[in-house]
C-alpha cells in the first residue's frame, strides 16, 4: 500500500505530464487503487445497509425475557385448557353414571319427551 501512496504521488507531482508518459508499472498501480477505492466503498454501502436491516429486525424480533414471558402465558394456557379438559370429562362420567338421560327429560312433560 505504501508503494501505491509513492507512486500517486509521484504522478500528482507531474501532473503536466501527459497519460502516454507514464509507465505501464503506474498506470496498473492507479487502476488498482481506484478498482481497491470502488471495491471498499461498495463494501461500505452493504455493511451500511446490513446495519440498517439489523436495526429493522430488532422491532420484530423478541428479546429473551420477551420470549420467557410469552412462554410462561402459553404455558399457563396450556395447563387451564387441560384442567377445562379433565373436569369436563369426569362431569361427563359422573352424568353417565347417575343417569344423564334422567336429568336430560327431568322437567319436560311426558308429552314432548321422546
Amino acid at each position: 500500500m505504501l508503494v501505491m501512496v509513492d507512486e500517486m504521488m509521484k504522478i500528482n507531482q507531474d501532473i503536466q505530464i501527459s497519460n502516454e508518459e507514464y509507465t505501464d508499472e503506474i498506470k496498473e498501480i492507479v487502476k488498482s487503487t481506484y478498482e481497491y477505492v470502488i471495491w471498499k466503498t461498495e463494501f461500505k454501502e452493504l455493511v451500511s445497509s446490513i446495519k440498517s436491516n439489523i436495526e429493522d429486525l430488532r422491532d420484530i424480533l423478541l428479546s429473551q425475557d420477551e420470549i420467557i414471558k410469552r412462554n410462561q402465558v402459553v404455558d399457563y394456557f396450556d395447563e387451564r385448557v387441560k384442567a377445562t379438559v379433565y373436569y369436563t370429562l369426569k362431569n361427563l362420567e359422573s352424568y353417565r353414571q347417575i343417569g344423564w338421560q334422567k336429568l336430560k327429560y327431568e322437567g319436560v312433560s311426558k308429552d314432548e319427551q321422546v
